[in-house]
This record gives C-alpha cells, sequence and structure tokens, in this order.
C-alpha cells in the first residue's frame, strides 16, 4: 500500500519468523546505538538510545529482498547497488530515537538512498514506541510541531515499511515492554 512518501505491507512477514529474527537477534552480540555526523561517532541519549546489533544470515535477507525489489521497482525506481548489513534493534524502556534522516555521508559516489524498518514485536507486548514520519515536503523544525504523518498499523508484527533515506521519522520513547526491529539501507550511485 502507497501512502504518500512510503511504502508498507502489514504483516508481510509471518509472525513465526519474525519470532525467529528475535531469537536469532537477542543471541548476537549488540552495542549502545550511536549517531554519526561529520564522520564522528557520537553515543549521544537524548537523540539515540537502543541496542543494535548486526545480522547476515541468508535466511533473514530471504526475507527482505524480494520486497524490496518490489517496493523499488514499483514505487521509488531508485538506482540501487548493494544493501548494507541488517541491523538488529532493541528498545526498551524509555530507550527511543528522536528525528534523523538515514542518509549518511557519501562513501565515494555511493549514498543511501531506500530504507527499510519491519516491526518484529506484537504491539500488545509494549506500549509507547511509535515510529513516526514527517512528509518529503517538510522538515522538523523548532519544537517539532509539523503534524507527523502516523499510522498505528506500522506497530503490528510483521509490517514491512520502505522509504527514501531522506525522509525525517523517528521511534518514541518506549513506555514499558521491549520493542525489536529489523532495519536495513539499500545504496547507489548518488542522485543527480
Amino acid at each position: 500500500m502507497l501512502l504518500k512518501d512510503y511504502v508498507f505491507w502489514d504483516r508481510g512477514v509471518p509472525s513465526h519468523v519474525c519470532d525467529e529474527i528475535v531469537k536469532y537477534g537477542t543471541g548476537q552480540p549488540s552495542v549502545h546505538g550511536a549517531i554519526s555526523n561529520d564522520s564522528k561517532i557520537n553515543f549521544n541519549k537524548g537523540i539515540r538510545d537502543s541496542e543494535i546489533g548486526w545480522l547476515k544470515a541468508p535466511w533473514v535477507l530471504d526475507w527482505i529482498k524480494e520486497p524490496a525489489l518490489r517496493a523499488n521497482r514499483e514505487i521509488f525506481k531508485y538506482n540501487l547497488s548493494g544493501l548494507e548489513d541488517i541491523q538488529f534493534t532493541k528498545y526498551t524502556s524509555g530507550q527511543h530515537y528522536d528525528w534523523h534522516i538515514d542518509m549518511d555521508e557519501e562513501i565515494g559516489d555511493i549514498s543511501r538512498k531506500l530504507s527499510m524498518i519491519i516491526s518484529l514485536t506484537d504491539p500488545s507486548e509494549y506500549t509507547g514506541g511509535e515510529l513516526e514520519f514527517q512528509s518529503l515536503r517538510s522538515a522538523p523544525e523548532g519544537d517539532r510541531k509539523i503534524p507527523p504523518l502516523t499510522k498505528s498499523n506500522f506497530k503490528e508484527k510483521g509490517t514491512i515499511m520502505f522509504f527514501p533515506s531522506h525522509i525525517w521519522h523517528r521511534v518514541k520513547p518506549i513506555t514499558k515492554g521491549i520493542r525489536y526491529s529489523l532495519v536495513g539501507w539499500w545504496s547507489g550511485p548518488l542522485f543527480t
């Protein structure tokens, strides 16, 4: 379903597969999520507070490859050349990720173009943690009073979301429970 500046599929990943990804992801090494700007890594819990790990298992990639290709082919039509390692993210009570974009610094002539988020947790298992987006036609300003685009089913377990990496988005603080998600980025030649 296309909804303005992003596309999503409700329950695009079956519940039992989400459970297997969580089981696998929680068994992998993790670190505190950082932010980077101007080639500097910064641990600023006021902006980003979560635990992350990296998943390279081919069976995980198999579940995201076809939906990503379909989203790009039918909606975004970006020239993509590769997928970065997949990030497994865990948010617990009080943790969040404030307004940000996923486009990182360009590496030579390559830049992030397409972002993906998969909700791995049933929404009954946590409160808070809403994923919010700003339209391509607006950016967060001042005290963030621009109304974000929201949809409650972004929290549904197995929902796959794709969006341009230059769209502002955030994960609001978790107030109870644990939220797991899978995040990926596809890169390609610089936009011209």
